[in-house]
């Protein structure tokens, strides 16, 4: 038998069905957010690491030169080495279309069946290649549009072509996709590298530490041991990388996404309380004679409040049943979308305890506590205040200084003028519908202004590099003859060659950092336009002076322009002054020198691996065509070109990766849409009942049931527009501040930031068709009313 008190709560969620739904669905948007973000970031932790542990990676990979098996026997004697491995990986150009070439990466192994570092995953068809086959990694079999069976055609630096059969696939989790790094993969045999008439000796040797494995400090001190092993057997080391041990390339990436995505879900579910706030205030208004009658019986202000606190208890049951299953589908398809973003399977799928746990705490608890303030205000009312409680609609209105001043609004049709006061009848009802919705509106814009700041960074990235195309060589050739040969095609008008060496900074005797890129323009070259942002920029007369950017101070935050830099290059120290700082976006890090002094550093005088060419701003030939006629024009001359980039396909492919951030973001502010949208619907509803007296009044003196619905829609849209005006001015810090932080986590520091206008006018637009909607069906509820049953209604 259901006790009067729980009947009397089942009789209040079921006597507006309209009103709970709305309360219900507002929950579980901010608590499917919460469940999507932490299931997403318990299945990657779980899966995306777990395939990654299982290539078993290495803890640092060396650039020894060209060496053989015999230096990796040595190494994996050593007593600090667990284990060592030698490989050869190249670069070449494939055919994908009439005259339409890609960079291909190849990588030889020796034995398919025996990988031991780095391991990769068979998938389909051979399991390893023969000779003049290869495998391609699995993302870039879509890449390159071929199937298993096809053959590719490569071309190698030295300009010959060669035919090379895909006969299988397989997964490399260690690889980062063709729409992140610009390039195919493949793997061969050392018998198909000899076929290709490239040497078979190994360029790279990845190692993996005996024991403390998780301390890259250890990692760098075995490190720096194999480095000497290798240098007395005469080899020097072009350089060196140590990632973070046994984390995924993605890692940091991935948190932070999941870290802004996390705060927005929370910001959600605060927003959700809101709703809850004024759908229990609205309850206990319309509620109150109900209040004064069973105090009248002996009902204590206790019970009152387990009374209407339990029908929110019911709200956060009820939204439960929802949320939880949408948020593990949200978790799915997000974590599946990363998946398939990074190049990692997802292996299950399910609902953490942890997670469940959290949800459930927090669909429950939080209407609760949202609901405290206004069921104590609410049920402190007297008996005689309760019992006299009665009149047309409720609110207070005229009495203000705001009221005033809209009932000196003159020359508007009379239902825009009753829309217009009805606004702000119940003012704390409306603040809190239009916080909501200014949150919203704040996000929203926010987003898309740091969308617009990260691609006015990428231009700005763009135009730091005033050059149209690069070409890579597979070998130094000298720089004069180089440019000549550029500038005898039509429409180059400038070439400059640029020098380009790995370093190491030398902390101290026995610390060194990891791989710092060194390059070296022309004196007086105009085809970098520098950003500085302490010290200046390169002199003609400069020596051994340096220009660092902002990603190499991040990794080595106690340089300064005026400090003195050790630098090690082909095992020779060198001392260098920092003159100057650069902001240069979506950049690793690297320092700038001018070319002479660079080539005495690197014993290379006059000679370049690089060629950088602008064409005239009137020629008509894209920039495509111009790297295709170039690069032809060199392998004719005899050249070894090993790639070619133009500005705009770095453009592009930058831009694919910022996109995505932005993805993500949105998804969120979407979220905090229909938030804002369901309690503007709820708002809208309540407002509609408590004047059903009202309408009724209207309909008696002959409004038409268009002029009602032309008044609650215009209402609502008046609530849209003065939230969107309140947000738009929210976002102008809140956009900063976003957009400063999207930009330390994912390119090392802010962005250049604009507002965006057009996603002001955008939301404004977005948010006049949310609010007519979310007032379309209270709207058309209150046009329906009969006169009868509304002049009756208490």
């Amino acid at each position: 038998m259901i006790s009067p008190r729980w009947r009397k709560v089942l009789r209040d969620l079921w006597h507006n069905k309209t009103r709970t739904a709305l309360v219900v669905l507002s929950i579980a948007v901010g608590v499917m957010g919460i469940g999507m973000i932490t299931g997403s970031r318990v299945i990657l932790a779980r899966d995306m690491q777990a395939a990654f542990i299982a290539t078993d990676p290495y803890h640092a990979i060396l650039f020894p030169g060209d060496f053989d098996q015999d230096l990796v026997d040595a190494v994996r004697r050593m007593p600090e080495v667990a284990d060592a491995t030698g490989r050869r990986r190249v670069n070449l150009r494939v055919k994908t279309g009439p005259d339409e070439w890609q960079d291909l990466r190849l990588l030889a192994i020796d034995d398919f069946s025996d990988i031991r570092i780095n391991r990769i995953w068979p998938l389909e068809g051979a399991q390893s290649p023969r000779k003049r086959e290869l495998l391609l990694e699995r993302t870039s079999l879509s890449y390159l549009g071929s199937m298993v069976g096809d053959s590719l055609l490569v071309r190698l630096r030295d300009g010959k072509e060669r035919t090379l059969r895909i006969v299988g696939t397989v997964h490399d989790v260690n690889e980062p996709p063709p729409v992140f790094s610009g390039r195919a993969k493949g793997y061969i045999t050392f018998d198909t590298m000899e076929a290709l008439g490239l040497s078979r000796d190994l360029n790279r040797l990845l190692i993996r530490v005996a024991e403390k494995g998780d301390d890259r400090e250890h990692i760098l001190t075995v490190t720096e041991k194999v480095r000497r092993k290798i240098e007395k057997s005469g080899l020097e080391v072009d350089g060196q990388w140590v990632p973070t041990p046994d984390e995924h390339w993605a890692h940091d990436d991935v948190q932070s996404m999941l870290f802004l995505l996390g705060a927005m879900g929370v910001l959600s579910l605060l927003l959700s309380g809101l709703l809850v706030v004024n759908t229990i205030s609205a309850l206990l208004t319309q509620q109150v004679q109900h209040i004064g009658v069973m105090k009248t019986i002996g009902a204590s202000e206790g019970q009152l409040a387990g009374i209407y606190l339990s029908t929110v208890l019911m709200y956060g049951v009820l939204s439960l049943l929802v949320a939880v299953p949408l948020g593990a589908l949200g978790a799915q398809a997000l974590t599946t979308y990363i998946g398939s973003l990074l190049n990692f399977d997802i292996v299950t799928f399910d609902i953490s305890p942890s997670v469940l746990g959290l949800e459930t705490s927090i669909g429950l608890l939080a209407p609760v506590l949202a609901a405290i303030v206004p069921v104590w205000k609410g049920t402190q009312i007297s008996v005689r205040e309760a019992i006299d409680s009665s009149g047309l609609g409720k609110g207070q209105y005229g009495h203000s200084r705001l009221d005033r001043i809209i009932n000196r609004v003159r020359g508007l049709p009379r239902p825009y003028l009753l829309s217009l006061r009805n606004t702000f009848r119940r003012k704390a009802r409306l603040a809190l519908v239009v916080v909501t919705l200014t949150v919203a509106s704040a996000i929203f814009i926010s987003v898309l202004s740091v969308k617009d700041s990260l691609m006015l960074t990428l231009d700005d990235a763009m135009r730091y590099w005033n050059y149209d195309v690069r070409i890579n060589f597979g070998r130094p050739y000298r720089i004069e003859a180089l440019e000549n040969e550029a500038l005898s095609i039509p429409g180059i008008v400038k070439a400059e060659g640029w020098g380009f060496w790995n370093a190491v900074r030398m902390r101290s005797a026995d610390e060194q950092s990891d791989d710092i890129l060194m390059i070296a323009p022309p004196i007086g070259t105009d085809f970098i336009d520098p950003l500085l942002l302490e010290g200046r920029w390169l002199l003609p007369e400069d020596g051994n002076a340096l220009v660092i950017n902002q990603d190499l101070l991040n990794e080595e935050p106690d340089l300064e322009v005026g400090s003195e830099m050790i630098l090690r290059i082909d095992q020779r120290d060198t001392t260098w002054q920092i003159v100057g700082i650069v902001n240069q976006p979506l950049a690793g890090p690297f320092v700038y020198l001018n070319y002479p002094a660079f080539a005495h550093a690197v014993r290379n005088v006059g000679r370049v691996t690089n060629l950088r060419v602008t064409q005239d701003p009137q020629s008509t030939v894209t920039q495509a065509e111009l790297a295709k006629q170039l690069e032809e024009h060199l392998k004719a001359g005899g050249y070894q070109v090993s790639s070619s980039r133009t500005t705009t396909q770095e453009r592009t492919e930058s831009e694919n990766s910022l996109n995505i951030i932005v993805t993500f973001l949105l998804i969120m502010a979407v979220l905090l849409a229909v938030v804002g949208g369901l309690g503007l619907m709820g708002t809208m509803s309540i407002n509609v009942l408590e004047r059903t007296r009202e309408v009724g009044v209207m309909r008696a003196i002959g409004a038409s049931n268009g002029s009602i619905l032309q008044i609650v829609l215009v209402e609502g849209i008046l609530i849209g527009i003065l939230s969107w005006l309140m947000g738009a001015l929210l976002s102008l810090p809140l956009g900063k501040l976003l957009s400063d932080q999207v930009g330390i986590l994912f390119l090392g520091a802010p962005p250049s930031y604009i507002f965006s206008i057009n996603g002001a006018l955008l939301w404004l637009a977005a948010m006049m068709g949310l609010s007519a909607l979310a007032s379309f069906l209270p709207a058309w509820n209150a046009s329906r009313l009969a006169v009868r049953k509304t002049l009756s209604y208490l």
